[in-house]
């Protein structure tokens, strides 16, 4: 994205100050970025109307590649980096359907996700199947009880409800089927399911009693 940018950019005869990319750095380099390219689509006349949707797409998915890229790195960096790339795909597929816990902004966001993972391989490291997997069924059956936990300011329909639960289900039951099968096969993935599921059930109901406090809020 940031190489399309430049692209269009050199293509308009405008170079971006890449100082000034990295010294805001965080969410003020994410809503610079997301500027710039609006500016340009705009100019080049790839858009016709300066929208704030444009600008909020724009800078989620900014933000998620950051995401990804972070985590990649510090998987590199502790040499966990297979473990950052299943990381990273099976959590992407639970957190889909699951739903829960959303951050404020796009700088908190990056920091949890890379929070997130170094405490997964924590617990992949420190903890043991007797442990794990107890407490992976109780998340489990938590999280599937509670599915999906919708966004305050996007809440679900019934039907939507309905189906993102189901699948949400097949996940689970695919994940703890994996996971019990790569228990003999490659034991630090087998782990990695059973962490992330107990993670993410934590992640759902924090992301429920976020949403019950932003309705007291209201009500009150």
């Amino acid at each position: 994205i940031i190489c399309l940018i430049i692209y269009l950019s050199c293509q308009n005869q405008k170079k971006l100050n890449i100082t000034v990319i990295i010294k805001l750095g965080g969410a003020r380099m994410i809503n610079y970025l997301s500027s710039k390219f609006i500016s340009i689509c705009l100019e080049e006349k790839i858009i016709d109307v300066d929208s704030d949707i444009y600008k909020y797409g724009f800078e989620s998915i900014l933000s998620s590649y950051l995401c990804i890229a972070i985590v990649l790195f510090t998987g590199i960096f502790i040499k966990y980096k297979l473990i950052a790339f299943f990381y990273l795909l099976i959590f992407y597929f639970i957190r889909k359907y699951s739903g829960g816990y959303h951050c404020d902004s796009y700088l908190k966001c990056i920091i949890w996700t890379d929070f997130i993972f170094i405490l997964s391989v924590i617990m992949i490291d420190n903890l043991n199947y007797e442990l794990l997997i107890p407490l992976c069924i109780v998340c489990s059956i938590f999280s599937i009880k509670k599915a999906p936990i919708c966004h305050f300011n996007k809440p679900f329909t019934n039907s939507q409800r309905k189906i993102f639960k189901q699948k949400y289900c097949h996940i689970i039951y695919i994940l703890l089927s994996l996971g019990i099968i790569s228990t003999f096969l490659y034991p630090l993935l087998s782990k990695l399911i059973f962490v992330i599921i107990i993670i993410n059930a934590f992640l759902m109901k924090k992301g429920e009693q976020k949403n019950e406090k932003r309705i007291t809020k209201i009500c009150g």
